[in-house]
């Protein structure tokens, strides 16, 4: 039996069966945190205790899985998103694809979402990106068929996008605290976002733009404001590019090394999630990397406009990064 089905057949036969029963004594509880708590009688911490009676491996590395908590444990087949990654690059190609269409697949369940991942999204969950995805399955189109969905992103980046759009003018927002710069803007009050186009040029875009810390405080507790504001472009027929000015894995960083921060990644990659899960046709994220390549990011995401909303962009701008000038 595939090492993920013994995982989650354990945890729900432990739900069922024996999450109340202690194996030390055989003693029973009504409750798993009574059960936890008499564990101290018998001196042996709840991580030990699953550990000696359920144990779980790393694919990868052949080491125990850290004990988080009880459905975690059980679920989780690898200590770090490195391990998965190698796992996935060294491990049988076949193996790989049942494991990968499983996994995904159990995700797409839970959340009762239609589409398929972008590559944020994978990311977010620590699985391979697209272009992983792409060469394991032949196509995206091929591997969203096996999981019986469509790409919630299928369209691919219109050559416009390449095009030099320097010399637009951009609407900023007069509320925007710390705005970018351009060759030709003007400040004007928008309806939704803090970037827009006027004139022949609007194309029912906007740009939400965020700093590394507004994005987190956005994700965190200020999640309901900004939901309010996406449902406020989807009700007026546009779509919204939520701009970062920084990389998935600088927003981790941040998090890691920042005593001010009180919320976990986890916790914002799945907010992030959210908003895209309820407007799958209204919004999506695109991490820049810097203001610099923000700035010329903001042109091309307007002028194009309506060409883009079914485009993986940030897949895009990671296949294609010479262009943003690092």
């Amino acid at each position: 039996m595939s090492p993920w089905i013994c995982g989650l057949l354990g945890y729900w036969v432990y739900q069922k069966k024996m999450q109340f029963k202690c194996k030390e004594c055989g003693e029973e509880f009504d409750k798993d945190r009574s059960l936890h708590a008499h564990l101290k009688k018998h001196k042996i911490s709840i991580a030990d205790y699953y550990h000696k009676y359920f144990p779980r491996y790393d694919l990868y590395t052949g080491k125990l899985i850290k004990f988080k908590d009880v459905k975690r444990y059980l679920t989780t087949d690898f200590n770090s998103p490195s391990n998965l990654i190698k796992w996935c690059e060294s491990e049988d190609k076949e193996k790989v694809k049942e494991y990968l269409l499983k996994r995904i697949g159990e995700k797409l369940d839970e959340k009762e979402f239609s589409r398929v991942f972008g590559h944020i999204q994978l990311k977010s969950y620590n699985f391979p990106g697209v272009d992983f995805v792409k060469n394991l399955f032949g196509s995206y189109s091929e591997f969203s068929n096996l999981l019986e969905r469509k790409p919630q992103f299928y369209k691919n980046i219109t050559k416009e996008f390449y095009e030099d759009y320097s010399d637009l003018e951009i609407l900023i927002d007069t509320r925007e605290q710390n705005p970018l710069s351009f060759k030709n803007q003007r400040f004007q009050k928008l309806d939704c976002g803090d970037y827009g186009l006027t004139g022949n040029n609007y194309s029912y875009t906007f740009i939400d733009r965020k700093s590394t810390a507004d994005f987190i405080s956005t994700m965190s507790t200020g999640l309901d404001r900004f939901k309010n504001e996406v449902k406020r472009c989807s009700i007026m027929g546009c779509y919204l590019f939520v701009l970062v000015e920084s990389t998935m894995e600088g927003v981790e960083k941040k998090m890691l090394f920042s005593r001010n921060i009180k919320t976990n990644i986890n916790h914002v990659w799945h907010n992030m999630r959210e908003i895209m899960y309820e407007f799958p046709e209204h919004c999506q994220f695109v991490f820049s990397g810097s203001r610099a390549n923000s700035e010329i990011l903001v042109p091309k995401l307007l002028k194009c406009g309506r060409q883009l909303w079914d485009t993986d962009i940030q897949y895009f701008i990671e296949r294609d990064d010479l262009w943003l000038g690092k």
